[in-house]
């Protein structure tokens, strides 16, 4: 066994080499026995998983500082907001909503003006007729 096989064992079956399918094992204590490099890295996998494995304890009172936080805070920001009559928020609502839909109306005919011109002149230029006198034609086609 090489030390990167070592390793991928490692990851895939856990430090405890009581874990490990037999012939891996006697594999791994036979790299174990002549090198340190391994040695190494299996002390230091054992350390981590150790680490892992303690029991973790909150600061005492975390979660009621936690929760104080979650509900102080956004009453004091709201208290410190000014507050803004019906007819501010009114306007400004209106004026968003108008002024997001004036220039989704612009854009979509500023496009249609563009593509209908482009499509008149590729249309006409194939034609023996002008282009001006095909799109007065196709407007009184529209006209009907």
């Amino acid at each position: 066994m090489r030390v990167e096989q070592f390793e991928d064992a490692l990851d895939e079956y856990g430090a405890d080499l009581a874990d490990w399918p037999p012939d891996l094992a006697e594999a791994a204590n036979r790299l174990l026995a002549s090198d340190a490099e391994a040695r190494d890295i299996l002390e230091a996998e054992r350390t981590i998983s150790a680490a892992f494995a303690a029991p973790v304890r909150a600061p005492a009172g975390l979660s009621v500082r936690i929760l104080e936080e979650a509900l102080v805070e956004p009453i004091a920001r709201n208290r410190a907001a000014p507050r803004l009559s019906w007819w501010q928020t009114f306007g400004e609502r209106v004026h968003a909503v108008a002024g997001g839909m004036a220039f989704r109306y612009a854009t979509v005919l500023t496009i249609c003006f563009v593509g209908g011109f482009a499509i008149a002149q590729v249309t006409a230029a194939g034609q023996s007729v002008p282009a001006p006198s095909y799109v007065s034609g196709l407007y009184a086609d529209l006209a009907w």
